[in-house]
């Protein structure tokens, strides 16, 4: 017999050594113990999305992986998996060594099956997650509990399916196509997930009106915004600051000039001198801000909206990946009562 779950019998050691007595036999039946308690019942969940590349051999999961489980002294334990990925050959099989530490973070890694010699996947603690055929290069789901995309075949699959070969399934019945489409994100005043915040060193004199919403409608459009507007005899500034969340089957903006993320403007004068408005984006969490920052953004025509934005080349949303927060800074500049207004905000994106 093999030694994975248990110290392998010996035979009468030395003389007197008691065969059946509790010091050789308790040590046998205590760790197999250990190992059913380790191995009934392990719960695996996954905050975001799996994807598959049947052509590169790269399992991802983009957010945090849970894992439930009882320990070896009866109590539920968590362990953790960063978001990240493995890289699976013909008949690798991934896994992770669970830890007795609650709350510890552990990793996930390759190992490859070879038979005829002692099993490295039947063993104490270790939890499989999937297997890739060492004939057809597919891949097996085994603790991972949900849907997968291939994101080279363009198709879904799921525990018990391949879904490799241009189709999807789960549980062995049709599925839907998970090709690559465009669609619009879009924010109206008032922004869900905005503030209004002060900007500047000036004092932000709001004169008679300040900060207001309201809605217009120019040719048959609707346009709901916000306003800015300062009686003050020098440019006062006012922020709205919002945080957009990219969604979990994001995979990249849509091509076209200043059209992946645009936002509705509209001042009362052409010139800057009493309005004004500058746009920032960023990655939340990075310093770095976009390249192409709209700055001394006007109506190229007096008290008319205007529609301006970001490439999809921009820096910023160039390296923005699904999960992130988007943060866009919105600077709004009014003096001698002349307003600065801002309307709809639109991200086009390619999701799955």
């Amino acid at each position: 017999m093999g030694s994975n779950f248990h110290t392998p019998w010996v035979n009468s050691p030395a003389a007197g050594y008691k065969t059946w007595g509790s010091t050789s036999v308790n040590p046998t039946w205590a760790e197999f113990d250990k190992a059913l308690t380790y191995l009934k019942n392990i719960i695996v969940g996954c905050e975001g999305a799996l994807t598959w590349d049947s052509g590169t051999g790269v399992l991802a999961w983009d957010a945090q992986l849970t894992i439930s489980y009882n320990r070896t002294d009866g109590q539920a334990c968590h362990n953790h998996v960063a978001a990240g990925n493995v890289t699976l050959a013909a008949g690798q099989f991934a896994y992770c060594d669970l830890s007795e530490t609650n709350g510890a973070t552990i990793t996930v890694v390759a190992g490859t099956i070879t038979t005829g010699t002692s099993s490295n996947f039947i063993t104490f603690n270790r939890l499989v997650l999937a297997y890739r055929s060492a004939t057809s290069g597919t891949l097996h789901l085994s603790s991972l509990p949900q849907a997968w995309v291939d994101i080279t075949a363009g198709t879904s699959g799921s525990a018990g399916t391949s879904g490799t070969s241009g189709t999807s399934g789960s549980s062995g019945t049709g599925g839907t196509s998970a090709a690559e489409r465009n669609a619009d994100l879009v924010f109206y005043p008032e922004y869900p997930g905005a503030v209004l915040t002060t900007s500047g060193t000036s004092g932000n004199d709001p004169g008679t009106s300040g900060m207001t919403s309201d809605s217009e409608v120019v040719s048959n459009v609707r346009h709901n915004y916000y306003e800015w507007k300062s009686s003050a005899t020098s440019l006062q500034s006012y922020d709205i600051a919002l945080q957009i969340p990219i969604p979990f089957n994001f995979t990249g903006f849509q091509a076209g000039t200043s059209g992946a993320l645009t936002v509705d403007i509209k001042t009362e004068e052409v010139a800057g001198t009493n309005n004004d408005i500058d746009i920032t984006i960023k990655r939340d969490g990075q310093a770095a801000t976009s390249a192409s920052v709209l700055s001394s953004q006007r109506s190229t025509s007096a008290g008319a909206w205007l529609t301006v934005g970001f490439d999809e080349t921009d820096a910023v949303l160039a390296a923005t990946t699904s999960g992130e927060t988007l943060d866009a800074d919105i600077r709004l500049y009014s003096m001698a009562s002349k307003y600065a207004r801002i309307g709809k905000i639109n991200l086009k994106i390619k999701v799955q």
